[in-house]
């Protein structure tokens, strides 16, 4: 990958064993830059910072057990389009 001052990125990661997180990202050679991270809990994307606000960083830095496993149960869970009555839900953004 490209970084945005021309050098070329490569990509690195972190874990946090016990919590079962890994953060994978791209460092650039040149300037150092971080950018594009994805924070996985036990093998599922929980977060993603397409640019360099370090979003997944922060999640990852500040993760406990209970939020991990609260993270975890929030992906894993399926969000539902309908409602209990089969009529198509409306979500406002």
């Amino acid at each position: 990958m490209q970084c945005m001052c021309g050098g070329d990125a490569k990509t690195s990661s972190a874990e946090r064993r016990p919590l079962k997180a890994e953060l994978s990202f791209y460092v650039c050679r040149e300037c150092q830059l971080v950018s594009c991270g994805v924070l996985y809990i036990e093998g599922i994307e929980i977060a993603i910072d397409a640019g360099t606000t370090g979003s997944d960083r922060i999640a990852f830095n500040s993760l406990t057990v209970e939020s991990a496993r609260q993270l975890y149960a929030d992906a894993i869970t399926p969000q539902s389009s309908t409602t209990t009555t089969g009529e198509q839900a409306t979500f406002d953004f």
